[in-house]
């Protein structure tokens, strides 16, 4: 057999996803692309990888053993890259975290100038993906860093398993924002409230390819509801103004709404996915990068922890 590294990361992203569409997204291929990459990864293997079923991709056997090998050649592959990385004459790499979007436009967008205003030299590239896929993403070296929420962030025997370390770094949560006399409101005697009595009014939501609204639909599958927003847009800075302007309802992080929200309701979500716990990953298996370590330390410092938004503060004790 014969596959290449990009074969490689392919795998994984089906295996993650359990769809092409999702996976297509992931590694910016289009579904027919990916579709025809697929089929000459199974050519090449000479069986099945993945069943077609209506619920999507389930690994087969065959699967299951050339995906934990994926991870392995590409966990070496990136551990090579550093040992060589020395001796290499080339212009460096720049810094790659990957994050979800409440940790792109909320939290890193926030810490870049000033980090880069101490280290001119950096050069850093942001990727969005799905909390759910960056521990594999920094664990295999295709990230250097990540910051991902929820589950991601507070399994620390699972990511430990997977050789990546966790660093708490903010207690987030997901809230229900609208106008102070949207009708949803009169008569709300708690503080409150489930997601699903929220769904008969219209929404508002980021773009259909983000992260976080393809994890809102499937929350509302997962109660029998549907989940359709009647305005899309790129971020969550226009996802608030869009709240603000009419009689949408929107679910977004606080940190999103933080600095913003005086003349919107802010409601808590009772569900329990609502927490949105923080956590900065790093590999635990080789040696962080110079300019990874530095990152990492700014934003966990009193410095850093003056640029998050409104009202927050870093997990745990002061740091």
């Amino acid at each position: 057999m014969h596959y290449d590294l990009v074969d490689l990361r392919i795998l994984l992203a089906l295996a993650r996803a359990g769809s092409l569409s999702r996976a297509a997204e992931e590694v910016h291929l289009t579904v027919s692309a990916l579709s025809v990459r697929l089929k000459r990864l199974e050519e090449e293997a000479g069986t099945l990888l993945f069943e077609r079923s209506g619920k999507g991709l389930v690994q087969t056997p065959a699967a299951l053993v050339l995906v934990n090998a994926a991870r392995r050649v590409l966990e070496a592959a990136a551990s090579l890259e550093e040992d060589f990385a020395p001796y290499a004459r080339r212009e460096a790499k720049p810094l790659r975290i990957f994050s979800n979007s409440t940790g792109l436009e909320n939290f890193l967008c926030r810490l870049t100038g000033p980090f880069l205003a101490k280290h001119p030299e950096t050069r850093i590239e942001f990727v969005a993906r799905r909390s759910s896929a960056i521990t594999e993403a920094v664990q295999t070296g295709e990230a250097d860093l990540g910051l991902a929420g929820g589950a991601a962030a507070e399994d620390e025997a699972r990511a430990a398993a997977s050789g990546v370390r966790l660093f708490p770094y903010v207690d987030d949560r997901h809230v229900l924002i609208s106008r102070k006399d949207h009708e949803l409101l009169r008569g709300l005697q708690k503080k409150t409230i489930p997601f699903a009595e929220t769904l008969r009014y219209p929404y508002a939501s980021l773009l259909e390819s983000a992260p976080m609204t393809a994890a809102m639909r499937e929350r509302a599958l997962a109660i029998g509801c549907r989940y359709e927003p009647v305005v899309e847009v790129p971020s969550f800075t226009i996802l608030v103004e869009v709240v603000r302007s009419g009689g949408l309802l929107a679910v977004a992080p606080y940190s999103a709404a933080a600095d913003g929200m005086k003349d919107l309701a802010v409601t808590e979500l009772s569900d329990a996915w609502a927490a949105r716990p923080m956590a900065f990953l790093a590999p635990a298996s080789r040696p962080m990068r110079p300019d990874a370590e530095a990152f990492l330390e700014f934003a966990l410092s009193a410095e850093g922890a003056r640029y998050l938004p409104g009202g927050m503060s870093l997990t745990g004790s002061q740091r």
